[in-house]
């Protein structure tokens, strides 16, 4: 198979850094986000056209991620922002007037922007699982240092307008889609009873996004000011008056209080530690239930404590309606550990049985140290752990062994066998810096077969190389943006000075975060170059990737498993970067293997199809290739859900991925009702390419 049409995969350079660590967020469909102090980095993956014959030149393909968005990361509280969300609710959002600057309490006190700070920079990215947002495509959340959930994504409002005309993905439709935190009013809809509008005063420090349940629907945990976790049911659903008229809906099910067993000490407390962060929050994957319900484990950090509450979906439940979600009195596991600021919680994708119980694992960050641990997600709730001070479980301050001093600032958890079960969580960590004197900024627990990435191969080889102290200095003034300046250099630097004057080791790295794409065959890491002889004039950063390298006459390298839920946007990054399988319907497969899929769809319309007739001089139409051709030779392309030609614009979509059009369910439903005489029984379902089952431009 032709791969010189993939795009090369290079580093990409950032204006800005970020304010915190874990920066990175690698959607379901390979999709990259990136937290910055002054801006939201969006980078969308591009797919190379096999189904185009004209020869492309590879030097001339753009580099991949080379669609990308940087947008302002400084959100303004803006009660508007849920305009869409309360009007498709039936109510109508409050505006706030002269006499009404906001709610009473700490909140308002602030005369800037009256919503807990002056400034709103992103402080946590997430991507939500697969199938919930607009053509099935996930969105992005964004945690504000003003206490704000801001989400965005592609919004539906103008998707008759422009989808017929757009054929790449981009961002015109990218826009705010709604928003949880002080000030957002928040419609309340209630069977019987109109539809009312809740506005709190809780600051949101920390939230996380359950995995994929069902398409269109997701759980979405938050953590707020004070230690409330609220679980919110999240659908992108269909009007009950307009069915063709899509609108978000966000319903508070469940909160529970998480302050943990210790007593919260006081700032001015000696001791104090800040537990509430922006990553106190994860999620552990679902467990099918015997009675079509689901289980889930949530973990969020308090006070030298993380606790692990179990969420439970009793019954399975549609589209429109409010998950019926219910949770345990009391935790499940209890860990008492000493924890530092920025601990967080990193889960195994995978559900393990052990003897009556099915557990999941995982790996707790103080976040100087890596702890694994294993929970139930299954079977009976023990007691309730009893409240008790620090100095009863010795958790005041760290152990005396423990004398990191070096932050983990990424971890990732590898997806194991499911036919062999590591005895641990296989992972791969980074720490804050990098530099000549220390050698655990980066650490796995992989095979030794495995490659080592070509970023830690290249930030260890920047940080060992010495130079005079001279030449270090020399661009002490310098105004040069690039952060390749000190890879163009070699040794030679400093073998042409005096031998008697001292060199030094010109630049150190620091890890903001590292991720692996939805196959686990890619990683990436953000990291910012420091220089060791004087300070920074400008803050800069970089994405760097790991990527699989196949070379001629070299072993055959090991391969990861891969989950078997990838998206067709995943399995294809995985193809072209991670030594995945080929997909069918995306020409990365022989011929014979990569026909589009039959549906039954194309069965239903077969009468339909040997009497349509071309719309310009009403001749019988016959097929050809990919193509419906009249005797006066005018040519139409099929639809590769349903096999019928598309006759007229703007009745079609295109798939991002195979760059095939599907006929849009309104269309179909049209031609069933003139040709087939009625739509009923058919198999309608057209929110995924018929092909290759990829998602839509528009």
């Amino acid at each position: 198979m032709e791969t010189s049409r993939i795009p090369q995969l290079q580093s990409i350079a950032l204006k800005s850094r970020p304010i915190s660590p874990l920066a990175i967020s690698w959607s379901c469909d390979a999709e990259l986000a990136i937290a910055t102090d002054d801006g939201i980095y969006i980078y969308l993956p591009v797919y190379p056209n096999f189904n185009d014959a004209t020869h492309t030149n590879p030097d001339a393909l753009p580099p991949q991620l080379s669609l990308s968005l940087q947008t302002t990361a400084v959100f303004k509280p803006n009660p508007a922002i849920n305009a869409k969300l309360c009007a498709f609710a039936g109510a109508a959002v409050p505006t706030l007037g002269a006499e009404s600057k906001g709610n009473s309490g700490p909140i308002a006190e602030d005369l800037i922007s009256a919503s807990a700070s002056a400034i709103g920079q992103a402080a946590k990215v997430e991507w939500s699982p697969n199938m919930l947002g607009f053509n099935r495509r996930p969105v992005l959340a964004v945690l504000t240092t003003h206490g704000e959930l801001i989400v965005v994504g592609e919004d539906a409002t103008d998707a008759d307008t422009l989808g017929a005309t757009q054929r790449t993905r981009n961002f015109k439709n990218w826009k705010l889609l709604w928003g949880i935190g002080p000030n957002m009013p928040l419609p309340v809809q209630v069977p019987g009873v109109a539809t009312k509008l809740q506005t709190t005063d809780e600051r949101i420090v920390s939230f996380a996004w359950a995995k994929e349940t069902t398409p269109g629907t997701a759980l979405l945990a938050v953590l707020t000011h004070l230690d409330d976790v609220v679980a919110f049911s999240v659908q992108l659903t269909s009007s009950a008056h307009e069915p063709q008229k899509n609108g978000w809906r966000v319903d508070e099910v469940v909160r529970f209080k998480a302050d943990g067993p210790h007593e919260k000490r006081d700032e001015f407390d000696v001791d104090f530690v800040p537990s509430q962060t922006a990553f106190s929050l994860s999620w552990s994957p679902w467990v099918p239930l015997p009675n079509g319900g689901q289980s889930s484990t949530l973990s969020y950090t308090a006070n030298n404590y993380i606790g692990f509450r179990r969420v439970t979906i009793t019954t399975p439940f549609e589209n429109g309606q409010v998950a019926p979600v219910e949770i345990e009195s009391h935790d499940t596991l209890s860990i008492c550990l000493h924890l530092h600021p920025n601990a967080f919680v990193t889960w195994e994708n995978a559900i393990w049985p052990q003897k009556d119980y099915l557990i999941a694992r995982g790996i707790i960050c103080t976040p100087f140290v890596s702890k694994p641990f294993q929970v139930a997600l299954t079977g009976p709730v023990g007691e309730p752990f009893q409240p008790h001070d620090t100095e009863t479980c010795a958790t005041t301050y760290s152990p005396e062994d423990e004398d990191y001093t070096n932050p983990i600032t990424g971890l990732i958890i590898h997806q194991p066998n499911p036919s062999k079960k590591p005895d641990a969580p296989v992972y791969t960590l980074v720490r804050l810096s990098a530099t000549a004197s220390n050698d655990d900024w980066f650490e796995t627990t992989l095979n030794e077969d495995f490659p080592v990435p070509q970023w830690a191969e290249d930030i260890s080889q920047r940080v060992s190389r010495r130079v005079a102290r001279s030449t270090a200095l020399q661009d002490q003034d310098s105004d040069s943006d690039s952060e390749e300046d000190d890879g163009n250099r070699t040794d030679v630097d400093a073998v042409e000075v005096d031998e008697r004057e001292s060199q030094v080791y010109p630049h150190m790295y620091r890890f903001w975060g590292l991720a692996s794409s939805p196959g686990d065959g890619t990683t990436v890491v953000l990291v910012s170059r420091h220089k060791t002889q004087h300070a920074d004039r400008k803050g800069l950063s970089k994405l760097q990737f790991g990527w699989y390298v196949a070379e001629e006459n070299s072993p055959v390298q090991p391969k990861l498993p891969m989950a078997t839920t990838l998206s067709t946007e995943a399995k294809l990054w995985e193809w072209m970067y991670g030594n995945g399988e080929g997909v069918p319907g995306t020409g990365t497969l022989d011929e014979a293997n990569d026909q589009p899929a039959t549906s039954k769809l194309k069965s239903q319309f077969k009468s339909a199809l040997e009497h349509s007739k071309c719309t310009f001089c009403d001749e019988k139409l016959e097929i050809k290739d990919d193509n419906a051709i009249c005797v006066n030779r005018h040519a139409f392309i099929l639809c590769v859900s349903s096999g019928l030609p598309i006759m007229a614009p703007g009745t079609s979509r295109l798939c991002a991925v195979c760059k095939s059009r599907c006929l849009m369910p309104s269309e179909l439903e049209r031609i069933a009702k003139e040709y087939l005489k009625s739509d009923r029984g058919l198999d309608m379902v057209n929110e995924l390419c018929g092909g290759c089952k990829g998602k839509f431009v528009m």
